[in-house]
């Protein structure tokens, strides 16, 4: 965390070259650590380490970019083992696909009793009432963008 203690890109590679790193500098700076056989473009390690973006953030104009949380995958199906052509050709993916719908029931319970979902009727209902829930939310959606258009057409002819 040496960005946050500089006040250059410079004294930020004076103090790499003061911890041992090498330093080549070039169209893109490259650095090798200490025992490192290759030397490392700085902009092959993401996007906050291009000099560029280095420069934004020791100025305080740019902040690391904080990794977006991964995305809860869909709905996974169950493998249907009896019927499969795989699970009878492969004993290693019939084992892979029991563990994996094991896995699955578990995440299904899971999230039944989380959402204190006990018989089917309550899920039929938890499903019309989100049903619901996303009609208004774009009716409302279309509310915004129709009073977005007006007001574009207001400011158009305003400045006009």
């Amino acid at each position: 965390a040496l960005i946050p203690q500089v006040s250059s890109f410079e004294e930020l590679l004076t103090r790499l070259q003061a911890a041992g790193y090498e330093i080549k500098p070039g169209k893109y700076v490259s650095c090798r650590a200490p025992g490192q056989e290759r030397f490392t473009r700085l902009k092959t390690l993401g996007a906050d380490y291009t000099e560029e973006a280095i420069r934004e953030r020791i100025a305080g104009r740019r902040t690391k970019a904080a990794k977006a949380p991964r995305e809860q995958r869909g709905v996974s199906l169950l493998i249907d083992i009896e019927n499969s052509i795989k699970a009878a050709q492969s004993r290693g993916y019939e084992q892979w696909a029991k563990i994996h719908n094991l896995k699955q029931a578990a995440k299904t319970m899971n999230f039944l009793t989380e959402n204190k979902i006990e018989q089917y009727a309550d899920l039929v209902s938890r499903i019309e009432e989100m049903a619901a829930e996303s009609g208004q939310a774009a009716d409302a959606l279309k509310n915004a963008e129709k009073r977005l258009a007006d007001m574009a057409v207001l400011i158009k002819n305003v400045s006009t």
